[in-house]
């Protein structure tokens, strides 16, 4: 007995096609019509060969693959973590040894946004540099610290040699911005302040000189500490297209507020001024270990608003306090209207904020516990009466 024949599935379909064409078409219009009905041409193929399977002729749905994500938005407030690295311009003398943030790993360094100094008889490693430089570095701004002796004139020929290093900003530019507008701000502490002074002298002497416009002064030393000589003269020789940001404790006997006050009346140069209450010439707070946290915090901020009066001056807040507020845990700050004491300061801390010191403070909240306005509220509500 001959073994029984099986209906494949492509033969089946077949036999429905042809069941329906000749339904609706008519026996003439039979192999057309099974043709159409399987997706064929029977112009240009010969509809008697053997179909192709099911699931070639009639292609099987697709599911809609699903958009892919948008990519993310970009962070409204730049803060980062800060890393360092260290690395010696070398010299036939006097090799000077620098410290550079690094703000993206395995790119080409930057140009600086400031070049940095310690005082007499400190090094890189000091830690007012240290937090100074963190806090700077914490806003996305290139800093780059440099070493020197106790020579003043040597010192501040030390600028010229990390730009001179470091490469023009023409030749190595910056993330987001031509490098041909970058320009180096000099800054330093105490002895090192001196010597950016000078360095800027000497460069405001110089014709279609950038660098050094700007200066950041950290407890300028304005009092000699031996004789008593006050140091103003390089501070009035200053060009007028130069603009300066000094940062002193209301304690330091070096430099002593009103006789600072007094010399900045008297300069050519545009002044800005941050007093950090309750700090001494070596910018720390009195009062044991319950303090040591607020002189870290409080030197780390400074950098931050030193980074941020860089790329943003207020010609109408020239003055700003900024001071350890220990119930709080935190940096307190007022730009602009001093009443004296720290209490009419807390009293009036809302106030202040919302004189502008967004712009400066990196610690901007959208809200805090207990009810406390945070600055981000603040600002917000200042901007809406504005625009009205």
């Amino acid at each position: 007995m001959p073994p029984k024949k099986h209906a494949t599935r492509s033969s089946t379909t077949r036999s429905a096609a042809v069941k329906d064409a000749k339904t609706s078409k008519g026996t003439a219009g039979t192999e057309q019509a099974v043709a159409s009905a399987l997706g064929r041409d029977p112009a240009t193929e010969d509809v008697t060969t053997k179909p192709a399977r099911d699931k070639d002729a009639i292609p099987k749905a697709t599911k809609p693959q699903p958009s892919p994500p948008p990519p993310p938005r970009p962070s409204t407030q730049k803060t980062t973590t800060p890393t360092f690295t260290n690395y010696t311009i070398p010299g036939s003398k006097n090799p000077i040894p620098c410290r550079r943030s690094v703000h993206d790993s395995g790119a080409p360094p930057r140009s600086p946004d400031l070049i940095f100094t310690h005082g007499a008889g400190g090094d890189l490693t000091a830690a007012k540099m240290v937090q100074f430089s963190e806090g700077f570095a914490s806003t996305g701004s290139s800093i780059v610290m440099f070493q020197g002796n106790m020579n003043l004139s040597a010192r501040a020929k030390g600028f010229d040699s990390v730009l001179a290093y470091e490469g023009s900003s023409k030749d190595k530019g910056r993330e987001g911005g031509d490098a041909s507008d970058v320009a180096a701000a000099f800054g330093g502490r105490s002895m090192g302040a001196r010597a950016a002074v000078v360095a800027s002298q000497a460069r405001a002497q110089a014709q279609g000189q950038s660098h050094g416009k700007l200066l950041v002064l950290a407890s300028y030393p304005l009092v000699g500490q031996q004789k008593g000589d006050v140091r103003d003269a390089i501070l009035l020789s200053l060009p007028a297209d130069t603009q300066v940001l000094f940062i002193s404790g209301d304690r330091d006997n070096l430099c002593p507020l009103p006789q600072l006050e007094s010399v900045r009346a008297k300069m050519k140069a545009r002044t800005w001024l941050v007093t950090v209450v309750g700090a001494d010439h070596g910018m720390d707070l009195h009062g044991g270990k319950a303090l040591k946290k607020g002189t870290e915090e409080v030197g780390r901020e400074c950098g931050r608003i030193a980074a941020r009066w860089l790329k943003e001056r207020d010609d109408k807040a020239r003055e700003m306090d900024v001071w350890w507020h220990g119930e709080r845990d935190r940096v307190l700050g007022t730009w602009g209207e001093k009443k004296g004491g720290v209490e009419d300061r807390d009293a009036n801390d809302m106030k202040g904020r919302d004189a502008g010191i967004k712009r400066f403070f990196s610690k901007v909240e959208a809200g805090t516990k207990d009810g406390e306005q945070g600055l981000g509220d603040i600002s917000r509500r200042r901007n809406k009466k504005m625009k009205k």
